[in-house]
């Protein structure tokens, strides 16, 4: 008997010795505001994938008044300019009015609110980073608008064409060490002899460095299928000689030695001009479906072999495209998905399901073409839920970053153009603005 009650003994001390284990070995969840950790007089919970924090410290610490409404069940948080009102086990809440889509309803537990944390960070401006290694989350301030304007420099980028008497162009707008170009080109004809002229405007930390100075102009020769591409301060102009590169400089004339990068002097409509990016080089995508190469400022080439013809049958906008040196794969960015293209072989790369890579985080409304600097193509996209913009950048190995900004998408500030510099993301819009050309923008800080 006494051997019997001793196996007992022992067999529930193990049995508890190990759910102690069990227990001790399960990471907490910590929480870090701006590098300081949290505390919470009830645990995080995780339901289901979604954090539960405590709602009156997480929101108290962000800076925000809670309200509780014992009646209607309701709890609201005001701080700053935001204005966060959630009701237990509703599957939505309101953020300044806009109704949000939660991930799990608020509840109460054991008496206490709890919420679902990324809601709540982000509902009062922050944004939040998730460590599954270290199961910690990232408390950090969001991106936040340095500012909004009608006419961006404060002036027309074209201010002698007044009320478009001259004519409305065809404009291209790209960006380079924090400077916005904005190209256009105009045709005159003179004894039979039709004339193009290209035009740039330079603007740099909102003042205009120079405004429709024209950098080239030429007589057109018949049989020739003339096209240009811009990259910041160069031009790519196909004539009837090859593609040249035009440098610009600040006052917006041409600066150095005019050359070509390619010779070819039979010229076809199905040719195809584009930028390429590579690391922090640039070059063109330039050819023929039988004869493609990417040709780069420094001198270097590579050639391109295209078996599936994907390069030269772009439909609607034109891809962008980063070459990575180190695979040999040329990416296609266009919308949520990259196309990869072995330049070698020609053929395409698909992953494991067969399908194309997908961008993961842009599942929903993209508002701006992606944008490449520094070796990283940026997105700027929002949420079925919320007008409120997320930036999302994907480096030349299709690693992902996301970062969430505090600025809410104008009705009115559709289609804009991204840009992408060391301190901020510019997004601008070609606009009128008393009876002149102009750009309309909203500049956004970056961490």
């Amino acid at each position: 008997m006494k051997r019997l009650l001793m196996v007992c003994v022992l067999m529930l001390a193990s049995i508890f010795g190990a759910a102690s284990t069990a227990s001790a070995d399960e990471q907490p969840v910590r929480v870090y505001l701006q590098g300081k950790q949290m505390r919470f007089d009830v645990e995080p919970v995780n339901e289901k994938g979604t954090l539960l924090v405590q709602l009156r410290p997480l929101f108290e610490q962000l800076g925000m008044r809670v309200i509780w409404d014992e009646p209607a069940k309701k709890v609201r948080g005001e701080g700053g300019i935001w204005n966060v009102e959630l009701q237990l086990q509703a599957k939505t809440a309101k953020v300044n009015g806009e109704s949000v889509q939660l991930d799990a309803p608020a509840r109460a537990i054991n008496g206490v609110t709890m919420v679902p944390l990324r809601f709540a960070a982000e509902s009062s401006g922050m944004q939040v980073k998730w460590d599954e290694e270290k199961q910690q989350v990232e408390i950090t301030e969001g991106l936040n608008v340095a500012l909004k304007t009608r006419q961006y420099g404060g002036a027309s980028y074209d201010p002698a064409n007044a009320s478009f008497l001259k004519g409305k162009y065809s404009t291209t707008i790209t960006g380079q060490d924090d400077k916005l170009y904005v190209y256009w080109w105009s045709e005159a004809s003179y004894r039979s002899t039709t004339y193009m002229y290209n035009y740039v405007s330079i603007l740099q930390n909102g003042i205009w460095l120079s405004t429709a100075r024209q950098v080239t102009g030429f007589a057109k020769k018949k049989d020739v299928y003339y096209k240009q591409v811009h990259h910041g301060n160069k031009m790519y102009i196909r004539d009837d000689i090859g593609i040249r590169l035009v440098q610009v400089s600040d006052y917006g004339v041409a600066s150095g030695e005019e050359r070509y990068m390619v010779r070819s002097s039979t010229s076809s409509k199905d040719e195809i001009l584009q930028i390429v990016h590579s690391g922090r080089k640039t070059g063109i995508l330039f050819g023929t479906a039988d004869l493609l190469g990417i040709y780069f400022d420094d001198g270097t080439a590579v050639s391109v072999k295209d078996q599936h013809r994907v390069l030269t049958t772009q439909t609607g906008s034109p891809n962008q495209l980063v070459y990575n040196a180190d695979t040999k794969r040329l990416h296609l960015f266009n919308g949520k998905s990259i196309r990869q293209l072995e330049v070698q072989t020609g053929e395409l790369v698909y992953d494991e399901k067969g399908k194309d890579f997908s961008i993961s985080p842009v599942k929903d409304t993209l508002i701006a073409a992606p944008s490449y600097h520094d070796g990283k193509m940026f997105y700027a996209y929002r949420t079925p839920s919320s007008s409120r913009i997320r930036f999302v950048s994907i480096d030349d190995s299709l690693r992902i970053e996301e970062q969430l900004s505090n600025y809410y998408l104008d009705p009115d500030f559709l289609n804009p153009q991204l840009f992408v510099f060391q301190a901020q993301f510019q997004l601008v819009h070609l606009a009128e603005y008393q009876r002149r050309p102009a750009l309309k923008a909203v500049l956004v800080t970056r961490n």
